[in-house]
């Protein structure tokens, strides 16, 4: 009677202390959350081996009965070290579906709570193969090495692996403790953890059924990576690999089998890491999302294959800038295609200035890929290179026509604005003379040096004056004079642009129609005479009237009108 006593108060503690964390009454307009209809035999042990962590799950009252809510959206750690064999149940409330679940080792001061690890993970992955798991985590697990790991994968090939799962008997849907427990995760993520505990957690748990990404964290332990040839999820998604200073050799059958679909992130590892020539060619023959390696290990994959490399995202992480030098040219002239590249510095030269160092690398750029429209440099580990206080614009001319985003930060300087000499120099109609007659080019080339590094050019300069100017031009699409141009009656300041060396010219309006139509079609923009392209991404030159009247230069990103950007 007083045990019978003792349980009830237990729950009634439990359950008060649920009502604390239950969402309140939805409004007329507010949809309820879905709740756990499982039997409340399990909602005491449910609640109570949360507690255990320091977490209380989130609860609804209906008609005076608690209920847990399907979606627990908050981040949920379970501290294996707070756990024996008797505390975890048998069984939780099923269908649960966790956002983000943290198992993690700890040591806890109560010595009657501490059990052989294996024994306590391998029941907790049983109770957890009734929930949904966005996100599992295991951080720090340590395994005996003493203990054999047990598997049911072919280590030679994850295809192989694929039927010997299938076979297994679909009659008996309970977990023997033989069985691998099956999970429901989308994303595995793996910290701090030696190679022998990660294959116990591929040999207990069953992911056949999933599709999902797979995080190794914190991995300088792993020398070789050929113990994910046992792990055996139906589609691997995505693959990152951070920390691994000490991986040796990256060759397994994940990558010689193509398993990986999306993304391939080696982070922090050696940068002369060891790859067979079947490993080499098959990553370099994958069409990849995005791939984040060492340039080290890209000039490998690289000369792998005489086949177009085609990467839509392309991270590079480069040790020192002699690498960008002793980078070979690839066997064949097909430069990899890639759409956006970033490319992270983790010890360029001290003696070396931006411009120097961004030579190199567009250099490097222009030699091997092809078809980049985002390009983004970065300074790792605080190496601060000298730099020109003031920069604020990139030209890349003659090479790289198709960027249209750049983001650039190399010690002090930060770039995140291209000028091209081939864009527009727009000039007021009532400015125009005083530019004609050379009046401004003193000051335009102090700007130009001030605001635009070059990478190429070594000073980029916009369109001066020259033996085609003329005073009186006429727009080069609707043939008004400049003259009938100046005398707009407007409030609107009236602009020409300057589109080509040869002085043509083109009003505000005819050059605004001419651009949204060659964009609409996917034209490029020419000049008349239609040898000379015109670039309307990045920056341009502006010449205005003052505050005092008198005709000045600036740069603008939204040509000569700043609240009507072109």
């Amino acid at each position: 009677m007083l045990a019978n006593c003792t349980v009830l108060k237990k729950m009634l503690v439990l359950l008060m202390t649920a009502s604390m964390c239950v969402i309140p009454a939805a409004g007329a307009c507010k949809q309820p959350p879905e709740v756990i209809n499982d039997n409340m035999v399990h909602l005491v042990p449910t609640l109570t081996f949360f507690e255990a962590s320091g977490y209380h799950l989130v609860t609804r009252i209906i008609d005076n009965h608690v209920y847990i809510v399907k979606n627990q959206n908050k981040s949920i750690e379970i501290l294996l070290g707070r756990y024996s064999l008797i505390a975890i149940p048998n069984e939780i409330a099923a269908g649960i579906r966790f956002r983000h679940l943290n198992i993690r080792q700890t040591v806890e001061p109560a010595q009657n709570l501490r059990q052989p690890v294996d024994l306590v993970l391998e029941k907790l992955l049983r109770v957890l193969g009734t929930s949904q798991i966005t996100s599992l985590v295991f951080t720090g697990i340590e395994i005996p090495i003493h203990e054999p790991i047990q598997t049911n994968q072919n280590t030679e090939s994850l295809a192989s692996a694929s039927e010997s799962t299938s076979s297994l008997s679909t009659t008996t849907t309970a977990n023997t403790p033989n069985t691998p427990t099956k999970i429901s995760t989308n994303h595995l993520w793996l910290t701090g953890m030696a190679i022998n505990s990660m294959k116990w957690i591929f040999s207990h748990i069953d992911v056949s059924d999933c599709d999902l990404s797979l995080t190794i964290d914190e991995a300088w332990r792993v020398r070789a990576l050929r113990f994910l040839n046992t792990f055996n999820p139906r589609n691997l998604i995505n693959l990152t690999i951070r920390g691994a200073r000490n991986l040796i050799n990256m060759d397994c059958v994940i990558f010689t089998e193509k398993k990986v679909l999306n993304w391939l992130t080696l982070w922090e590892v050696d940068f002369v890491l060891e790859t067979s020539e079947k490993t080499t060619r098959a990553l370099a023959e994958t069409r990849w999302p995005a791939l984040t390696v060492s340039l080290t290990l890209w000039k490998t994959i690289s000369n792998a294959t005489d086949r177009p490399i085609v990467i839509e995202r392309l991270t590079l992480a480069v040790l020192d800038m002699d690498d960008l030098k002793n980078c070979s040219s690839p066997p064949t002239p097909m430069k990899a295609s890639v759409k956006t590249f970033t490319i992270c510095l983790f010890a360029p030269n001290a003696d070396q200035d931006s411009k120097k160092t961004l030579t190199r690398l567009f250099g490097w750029m222009a030699k091997h890929l092809t078809g980049i429209n985002t390009i983004s440099i970065a300074c790792q580990n605080n190496h601060i290179l000298p730099s020109r206080a003031g920069h604020q614009y990139l030209c890349l001319d003659p090479f790289f026509p198709d960027v249209q985003t750049i983001n650039c930060t190399l010690g002090l300087s930060h770039y995140t604005r291209l000028y091209s000499t081939k864009s527009i120099l727009w000039i007021g109609t009532d400015a125009y003379s005083t530019w004609a007659l050379g009046k401004l080019n003193k000051e335009m080339s102090k700007n130009y040096k001030m605001k635009v590094v070059g990478v190429y050019i070594d000073q980029p300069m916009p369109f001066l004056p020259n033996i085609y100017t003329k005073l009186n031009p006429i727009c080069m699409l609707c043939a008004t004079p400049l003259h009938i141009l100046a005398n707009n009656t407007t409030t609107i300041p009236s602009y020409v642009g300057i589109v080509c060396e040869k002085g043509h010219m083109g009003c505000y309006p005819c050059l605004t129609k001419l651009i949204l139509a060659k964009k609409r079609a996917k034209e490029p923009v020419t000049c008349c005479c239609g040898s000379h392209e015109i670039v309307t991404n990045g920056g341009s030159g502006v010449i205005r009237l003052g505050d005092r009247g008198a005709p000045h230069f600036v740069f603008s990103l939204t040509g000569p009108h700043t609240h009507r950007p072109l």
